[in-house]
C-alpha cells in the first residue's frame, strides 16, 4: 500500500444524500486488523470502525456498539466469502460464506454460515440472507441466530462492502487515488450515494 492510511485527512470535497456540500475533517487510528474512524464535519461528528482489503478502505459507522462492518470477495461460482467486524469485538475478526445459485446476480435469497468471534473463540452460526438492489445500494437481510440482523452494501469492482446495525449506522467505500481518498457512502433507506473526497 503506497498510501499510509493513519492519521488526519481532511474533506476536500462532499456531499450529503441531499447533494449538499459539507466540511471538515477524518481520523485514522489502526487497531490490529482494523481502523477506528472519527469524522468531524459540518453534517455531524461521526464514530466507526474500518478495514483495508484490495485497495478499498472499508468504513461502518454508528452510535456505541451495536455495529458492524464485513467485505466481500466479488461472487464466484455461487460462493462469496468475507470477513467481519464488529465495534464491540475489538478487533477481533469472524468470517462468513454466502452461497446459492444465482449468487452472482447480487439479487435473491441464499444460504449463510461462519463464525463468529467471541471471548473463548469463536462461535458457528448459519441460516439465510436476503439480497435486494435498491438503486446503488444493496439491502442485507440475516435470518441466523441469536436473531435478524439488516444490513446495507456497496459493490465496488474489487468487493463488496457492507455494514450493518440495530440503530442508526451507515457504510462508506475509500479508494486510494494518487495521495488521496476517493469515496462513497450510504445510509439505510436511501437508494442513492452521497460522496467524500480526502486529501492530507
Amino acid at each position: 500500500m503506497s498510501t499510509e492510511l493513519e492519521g488526519l485527512w481532511h474533506i476536500r470535497e462532499a456531499a450529503d444524500l441531499q447533494g449538499k456540500p459539507y466540511t471538515g475533517t477524518f481520523t485514522l487510528i489502526r487497531n490490529g486488523g482494523m481502523y477506528t474512524c472519527t469524522g468531524d464535519t459540518s453534517a455531524g461528528l461521526f464514530t466507526g470502525i474500518g478495514l483495508w482489503m484490495n485497495n478499498n478502505l472499508c468504513v461502518a459507522w454508528g452510535p456505541g456498539a451495536g455495529y458492524g462492518i464485513a467485505i466481500y470477495d466479488l461472487p464466484k461460482h455461487s460462493v462469496m466469502r468475507g470477513v467481519f467486524t464488529a465495534a464491540e469485538y475489538d478487533g477481533r475478526m469472524g468470517e462468513e460464506l454466502i452461497r446459492g445459485l444465482g449468487l452472482e446476480s447480487l439479487q435473491g435469497q441464499f444460504k449463510v454460515s461462519g463464525n463468529r468471534p467471541d471471548e473463548n473463540g469463536k462461535s458457528y452460526y448459519d441460516g439465510n440472507v436476503a439480497i435486494t438492489p435498491q438503486g446503488k445500494v444493496l439491502e442485507f437481510q440475516w435470518d441466523v441466530l441469536p436473531g435478524n440482523y439488516s444490513g446495507i452494501g456497496i459493490a465496488t469492482p474489487q468487493n463488496i462492502a457492507v455494514a450493518w446495525g440495530r440503530y442508526q449506522y451507515g457504510i462508506g467505500v475509500y479508494e486510494v487515488v494518487g495521495d488521496g481518498l476517493k469515496g462513497v457512502w450510504a445510509n439505510p433507506g436511501v437508494p442513492h450515494l452521497g460522496y467524500e473526497n480526502l486529501t492530507r
